[in-house]
């Protein structure tokens, strides 16, 4: 498996983020309003779309020789589906 150097923001994001895990300034999130859909077909596209993009597969790796990234072939494909449809 080849292996790549971190850019340097990924090194600067990668180092801030050691020093203040309890800091979420890079995570990114959000929510989706979706109505009338087909949870298992939503369930089959996020899947598709694990195995078919790289960045899916970015991992960052340290090492004796230091920080480096690579693709893995292992992807988390599981998507967990949460109904609200039920609640106010």
């Amino acid at each position: 498996m080849p292996k790549f150097p971190l850019t340097l923001t990924q090194n600067d994001i990668y180092f801030d983020q050691l020093h203040h895990p309890d800091n979420p300034l890079y995570n990114v999130g959000g929510y989706i309003r979706l109505k009338q859909i087909q949870p298992e077909k939503l369930v089959n596209v996020h899947r598709q779309l694990v195995l078919s993009d790289e960045i899916f597969g970015l991992r960052i790796v340290s090492s004796a020789d230091g920080l480096a990234q690579h693709i893995s072939q292992d992807r988390t494909t599981a998507l967990q589906v949460l109904d609200f449809s039920a609640e106010a």
